[in-house]
């Protein structure tokens, strides 16, 4: 399965738009600069722009998929649990 910011580029190139044409049609419209980090997943849409996305793409692109991919991310996020003392502190201890 594609993920959403790739399904993204693949809508936007086959609507035949630019980056900033397609920002400019979400409403409200965002940067170009905010367009590109959803395409290159750096970070994922707010609720609301996600289900923007959903509606400008005609539900090509669901806001669930984005949603799905913060959980995700969220998940490679959350430190491992290990010494309750830091790395750093435990080598000035000893």
């Amino acid at each position: 399965m594609r993920r959403p910011g790739e399904a993204l580029k693949a809508w936007r190139e086959a609507q035949g738009l630019d980056q900033e044409q397609a920002a400019s049609r979400m409403v409200p419209a965002v940067k170009q600069a905010t367009w590109s980090t959803w395409e290159r997943q750096r970070k994922p849409p707010s609720l609301a722009n996600a289900l923007e996305i959903e509606r400008l793409t005609g539900g090509v692109i669901r806001a669930a998929e984005w949603v799905a991919m913060e959980k995700t991310a969220s998940k490679k996020r959350e430190p491992e649990e290990s010494s309750p003392v830091p790395i750093a502190e435990q080598a000035k201890a000893g």
